[in-house]
């Protein structure tokens, strides 16, 4: 009876530490993976950003700031948001007329409109 008893107690260590080596494994694969995915995602995001050129060059300059800035302050809440009877900062001024149809529109506050991040977000997936 005692020898079954140890012979038991060995199996179950035995199974324990399979089981462990076997979960260490398992862990490393998907560090590796993960590892693997982020470093092509960082290639990616280096390419797109090598390729899309500077913020000056895309039109981010200091009196795009100056003026982002200035109207966010006189239009503080997410217009979107207000329409849905919720208050949320405005972080985002939207052009509703795209830079890309009209660039003589780009300081012009009547093509604009206050929106937060995630308003901002869905209204340019959506193209509008």
């Amino acid at each position: 009876m005692c020898e079954m008893l140890a012979r038991e107690k060995k199996n179950i260590a035995r199974n324990a530490v399979r089981s462990k080596e076997t979960m260490l494994s398992a862990l490393i694969v998907q560090h590796w993976s993960l590892s693997v995915i982020a470093l092509k995602h960082q290639y990616i995001a280096a390419r797109y950003d090598q390729q899309r050129g500077s913020s000056d060059s895309r039109g981010y300059d200091s009196k795009r700031r100056r003026f982002r800035l200035d109207y966010l302050r006189r239009n503080p809440l997410c217009l979107d948001c207000l329409d849905q009877d919720r208050v949320t900062a405005a972080t985002e001024p939207h052009h509703l007329i795209k830079l890309k149809i009209e660039p003589d529109r780009k300081y012009n506050e009547t093509n604009l409109r206050p929106l937060c991040h995630e308003c901002h977000s869905i209204r340019t997936a959506r193209g509008g």
